[in-house]
């Protein structure tokens, strides 16, 4: 039986599904994109940290 749709790595992020587009630096490798995540600043490890922590802004 012929594989109908080939197997995906999955977004460490949120999971789903990610799409290969050719690199920006060498067209003839591929890279791995969230279509979910991409764009989403709050996608980043490191900014969800940042969103996460006890630090806020001042209230008078």
């Amino acid at each position: 039986m012929a594989v109908l749709f080939s197997i995906r790595k999955a977004c460490p992020v949120c999971g789903k599904p990610m799409v290969a587009v050719p690199d920006t630096v060498d067209e003839r490798q591929v890279r791995y994109v969230c279509a979910a995540c991409d764009g989403d600043p709050l996608c980043d490890p490191t900014a969800r940290k940042w969103a996460d922590s006890p630090l806020r802004p001042p209230t008078k």
